[in-house]
């Protein structure tokens, strides 16, 4: 009887410490539809305790877990993999990591990079999986005061294993996708420890019950870190042909219409279906028995309509690092482009109105995980005591270099404009007057290449005579503007986004109309003239007129995309699949609403991803989160 009260007091205390730790964040359901998986209901598969150790000690099951890979990339089933980077069975000495330079172990890492190869995504599950004396895969890593209480109870313990599990994954040359808690066990200031090394966490989370059914973003605002994903397994473990039943009544089920059908297995559950057979001629060969309990579970989904995703598909970004060591003022601005060449992803440009220099800054981490706060390089001021006419607009693009982009400091009423040329590390401006402007105090330039020869050309929006303006760059100068007028163009609340949409290196106008509701695409430029493009791409989807729109290749499939980020601290994808936009499910909500926002592919991945000025912590700070979408 004493046992159960100090049990009930210690949980009380426990939900306690839960609700003030996490009273100051957001958890928002998203629950993935069918339409972003081409009518299908989406389901996730991870493969759960693989090691280097126990049942993966032999060659044959090393071949089995490939022989499993391959019938599920036959059946085009991505996966992940929870992987355990450090195997210890103390009873025995045993103690291998991901990183030994033995044999076994490269035999090992082999095998998960061809898992990799078959669609496989690795997450991270401990470091050892154990603590004590007892073993890797059954025992307890974290504390539990139920089943581990004599590990520290600390954040410091935390994080320690936790460091030393991803630098593992590290130095074997395996990207650590997510993270999944042993045991789904942890104490709630472990917990920060682990969200703290990696945004996107794949469990069962007890600290966040709307997320049992669905994936979320946890919209966290923390000291070294915003935001995190979390997607459950709520369909568990499947084990047997009771559990398999079981999962089925639940999707089965109207009143639990909803639930995230996400399972995972043990590899080596199915191995007693994975039969070796020594052929004649000495050959080995593995038959796969269609009957085991994997087989019957992919059948049944296909059956109900489903159709097993990655987890990337289903989250789109994961929240990465923040930058501690940039500095910026509430009047700042940024710009993103291909500053420094070669570089493999573009660079933040910060204009600090105050100081009145243009300071470059690159992000340098290979990975979003680790979420470390260095990730970003400070490469110096390039362009400092420049002054500039009121209204001017700034814009990147590749106005007079084609490896690198410049700056234009454009001013429509004065027709002033100043060539920020780009030298490799500082700009050099040159003024210059464009007289074909003639005070147009109403435009509006938009950068894009128009003839596809890798200059940056201007798009240029007259709102008061409901125009738009094309001219082409002559090498570093503007000469005539070629005008045209459309009836859309005459509404009073339009947005504009100019890229290449259709992938065919010309850019395209895309047009919103707040007051009509309505969407429209201007084509890319032909004999000098735009034209309304097919009515394809007018699909009927619609936008707060406070967002902000992107055009951002979010994919990397080399075409532009439309990214709208809602002030309700959502961002709203639209992919192109070159003739119209497919809406894909919104990520978020993510950062503080009205904040700065940019989307620019900062790792060089050539999907585009996302940043944000967060305002609302006491100074200002940077955040990112990298896109996945497409891998």
């Amino acid at each position: 009887m004493l046992r159960d009260k100090i049990f009930v007091i210690a949980l009380i205390y426990v939900l306690f410490l839960t609700i003030l730790i996490y009273m100051n964040l957001s958890v928002v359901p998203n629950e993935a539809s069918a339409d972003q998986f081409s009518g299908k209901h989406p389901a996730l598969l991870r493969l759960e305790d693989v090691g280097p150790g126990e049942e993966y000690t032999s060659q044959e099951n090393l071949d089995k877990l490939i022989v499993l890979a391959d019938y599920l990339q036959q059946e085009g089933i991505p996966f992940e993999v929870s992987l355990i980077p450090r195997m210890v069975v103390p009873g025995r000495n045993y103690d291998v990591a991901i990183t030994d330079n033995t044999e076994y172990a490269q035999k090992f890492v082999s095998t998960i990079k061809s898992l990799e190869e078959r669609g496989g995504i690795i997450g991270v599950h401990g470091y050892t999986h154990q603590s004590g004396n007892s073993n890797s895969v059954s025992g307890y890593e974290f504390y539990s005061s139920a089943k581990n209480p004599d590990v520290p109870n600390t954040y410091a313990y935390a994080k320690e294993r936790a460091e030393k599990a991803i630098a593992l994954f590290d130095q074997a040359g395996i990207y650590p996708a997510y993270w999944e808690t042993p045991h789904y066990s942890a104490s709630p200031q472990q917990l920060l420890a682990f969200q703290e090394q990696i945004g996107l966490i794949y469990e069962n989370n007890y600290y966040y019950p709307e997320a049992w059914k669905s994936n979320n973003v946890v919209n966290q605002h923390r000291e070294y870190y915003c935001g995190l994903d979390v997607v459950p397994a709520p369909l568990g473990h499947l084990n047997s042909p009771e559990r398999l039943a079981a999962m089925l009544a639940v999707l089965d089920d109207p009143a639990k219409s909803g639930t995230l059908a996400s399972l995972y297995i043990h590899p080596t559950y199915e191995f007693q279906f994975i039969k070796k057979v020594q052929q004649k001629n000495g050959e080995v060969q593995y038959i796969y028995d269609k009957n085991s309990l994997l087989h019957q579970l992919v059948k049944e989904l296909k059956k109900r309509d489903y159709a097993f995703v990655s987890i990337y598909s289903l989250v789109g970004f994961v929240p990465a690092q923040r930058a501690e060591n940039i500095q910026f003022d509430p009047r700042d601005e940024i710009f993103v482009g291909q500053f420094v060449p070669h570089a493999s992803g573009k660079t933040l440009l910060i204009w600090n109105k105050r100081t009145n220099q243009w300071r470059m800054s690159q992000y340098t981490a290979s990975w979003y995980a680790p979420r470390d706060t260095n990730a970003f390089q400070d490469l110096g001021v390039w362009l400092k005591d420049l002054t500039l006419e009121k209204g001017t607009i700034p814009l990147a693009g590749y106005f007079k270099n084609k490896d690198r982009e410049d700056l234009l400091l454009f001013n429509a009423a004065s027709g002033n404009l100043i060539l920020a040329v780009n030298n490799g590390n500082k700009f050099v401006p040159y003024h210059l007057k464009w007289q074909a402007l003639n005070q147009l105090q109403t435009v509006r330039p938009l950068a894009g290449d128009l003839n596809h020869d890798g200059l940056t050309d201007l798009f240029l929006y007259d709102k008061e005579h409901g125009r738009i303006g094309s001219a082409i760059n002559q090498g570093g100068f503007f000469t005539d503007i070629t005008w045209q007028g459309f009836n859309l163009l005459k509404a009073k609340n339009l947005k504009l986004a100019a890229g290449d949409f259709n992938g065919d290196g010309n850019s395209e106008l895309f047009v919103m109309d707040h007051d009509t509701k309505q969407s429209k695409m201007l084509a890319g430029r032909k004999a000098s003239r735009f034209s309304l493009a097919a009515e394809t791409w007018n699909n009927p989807f619609y936008f707060k007129p406070d967002s902000q729109l992107f055009a951002a290749d979010i994919n990397g499939d080399g075409k532009d995309d439309l990214l709208v980020h809602g002030s309700d601290g959502f961002w709203q994808s639209y992919i192109s699949d070159g003739s119209k936009f497919v809406a894909d499910r919104p990520f978020g909500p993510w950062g503080p609403r009205n904040e700065d926002a940019l989307a620019a592919d900062i790792n060089g991945d050539h999907r585009s991803d996302l940043i944000m000025i967060d305002h609302n912590t006491g100074y200002s700070n940077l955040n990112t989160a990298i896109s996945v979408s497409g891998r």
